[in-house]
Order: structure tokens, then sequence, then C-alpha cells
């Protein structure tokens, strides 16, 4: 496994910490009788196929990460925009905010594992 997969992986489970938190934070501190598990899986999957597809861009389009990396999330807020549609999630105002916050925690860690992948130079 090489370097970029290891990192994603460290990324991915610092989402998955960020969402045991939020769920921790929602069923415990808030008291929330809100359903939050397909939203949990839809922001997981979604957050580990980006940060996939990302380092195997890097491997073979290094130059060209930055414009794919546009249009990677660009894909991801159509995928996010057909599930809240899909759902009726914005119907349910905590649902709608969760959701909101996880995918831009989200966003936050796919940015900056794309910039720090961008700064340092294929060989």
């Amino acid at each position: 496994m090489n370097k970029g997969f290891t990192k994603a992986i460290f990324y991915l489970l610092f989402f998955f910490a960020c969402m045991l938190t939020h769920f921790l934070l929602m069923k415990f501190g808030f008291h929330s009788q809100t359903d939050f598990t397909q939203l949990y899986i839809f922001t997981g999957i979604l957050c580990a196929l980006t940060l996939f597809l990302i380092v195997e861009v890097n491997e073979y389009f290094h130059q060209y990460l930055g414009f794919i990396f546009v249009g990677i999330i660009a894909l991801k807020l159509i995928a996010a925009k057909v599930f809240m549609d899909k759902l009726n999630i914005a119907d349910v105002v905590a649902t709608k905010y969760s959701f909101l916050v996880l995918y831009l925690i989200s966003l936050v860690l796919i940015t900056i594992f794309t910039a720090q992948l961008l700064l340092k130079p294929k060989k």
C-alpha cells in the first residue's frame, strides 16, 4: 500500500471520528430521536470514494490534479443534491443541518488532503 492510501485512510478515520462525535452529541447532548443512519452511510461512502479517487488520480495525472479535484467536488455536490431530494431529508431540520455539517467537514478534509498532494511534486 502506498503512502497516499495510508494518508487517505487516516483522513477517513478522522471523518469517522467526527461522525461518531456527531452521533454522541445528537443522541446524548441534544436527546434527538432522529435516525441519522442513512446520512452517516451516504457521507461516509462519499468521503471514502472521493479520497481514494483523488489518490488514484494523483498516481497517474498529478499535473492535472487541481482541475480534476474541482470536477470531483462538483460531482460530489450533485450527488449530495440528488440524495437530499430523493430522501426528502430537507424536511427535517435536524437532519438538514446535520447533513450540512458533515458534508462541510468532509469537504474540508478532502481539500486539505488534496492540497497536501499538490504541494508535493511528483518525482
